[in-house]
This record gives structure tokens, C-alpha cells and sequence, in this order.
């Protein structure tokens, strides 16, 4: 499915390279070098990249910093960044793409984090997990 490789990678790559924003002590994510996994019908690929300032502007930021970051990133990909929500340790939006829809929904943990991408597919008004996703910090940058 051609999905995976033109909107939930590149949403997900968005979260971990985002936009520039600041720290406080409530951070959702913490800074350093991060290891991802994500499984997308079955295919499960692992990447690492270190947390900057960037990405931790979309996991730490409020809705509106976090959807600004998105939408600079999104425009190369002619989505939009829709419903960027922020309830607590939880970050939720929508990406609205000329063929498709996904939601994507992160849990942070500080040190690790998990999600999903649910593709909403507008001809059959159904939903279906695209890719799911964990992190796990493992230490500074090099």
C-alpha cells in the first residue's frame, strides 16, 4: 500500500525532525539520541536520531507551537495539519493529504514514547491502523 511510504513515514519522520521550540520541566520528551520503531503492516523498521530542539518543540510545545512546526514541515507534502491537541503526556493531529487522512496519536514518557497512525480512508468512511510506533531514549547525542 502506497500509504505507508508517502504520509506515515514522512509524518512520523515530521514528529522526530519538527521545528524549533524551548524546554521547560515538564518535558514529555527528553533530549538526546532516540531509537524508533515503527511497523506498518507488518514491516517494522527501526531508525535513530537525536531529539533537537526541533523535535522537542512538537513533543513538548503547546497545540500551537506544535501544528506550526507541522504545517512548516507538511508543506513540501501538500498535507495539512489538522486538530493538534495536547492533553497532558498525550500529542494528537490529523494530517490531510490530497489522498488521504491520517490521525496520529503519541504517548511521551520522558525517556520513551508510543503511537499510531490510523489511516481514515474517505471512500469506505472506515478506519484502519497504519503504523504503530515506539521510542526509547538511549542517551546523549554523540
Amino acid at each position: 500500500m502506497k500509504i505507508a511510504s508517502t504520509v506515515l513515514v514522512p509524518g512520523l519522520i515530521a514528529v522526530t525532525f519538527g521545528y524549533s521550540g524551548w524546554l521547560n520541566a515538564s518535558d514529555r520528551m527528553t533530549p538526546g539520541q532516540w531509537e524508533l520503531t515503527t511497523t506498518t503492516k507488518g514491516d517494522t523498521r527501526v531508525v535513530k536520531f537525536c531529539a533537537d530542539a526541533n523535535t522537542l518543540s512538537i513533543a513538548n510545545g503547546d497545540a500551537r507551537t506544535g501544528q506550526d512546526a507541522l504545517s512548516r514541515i507538511h508543506t513540501k507534502t501538500r498535507c495539512k495539519v489538522d486538530a493538534f491537541k495536547v492533553e497532558g503526556s498525550t500529542v494528537s493531529y490529523t494530517l490531510n493529504c490530497p489522498d488521504t487522512t491520517v490521525r496520529f496519536t503519541e504517548t511521551y514518557h520522558g525517556d520513551r514514547y508510543e503511537g499510531v497512525g490510523v489511516v481514515l480512508n474517505a471512500k469506505t468512511a472506515s478506519e484502519e491502523i497504519g503504523s504503530t510506533y515506539k521510542a526509547r531514549r538511549l542517551g546523549a547525542c554523540p
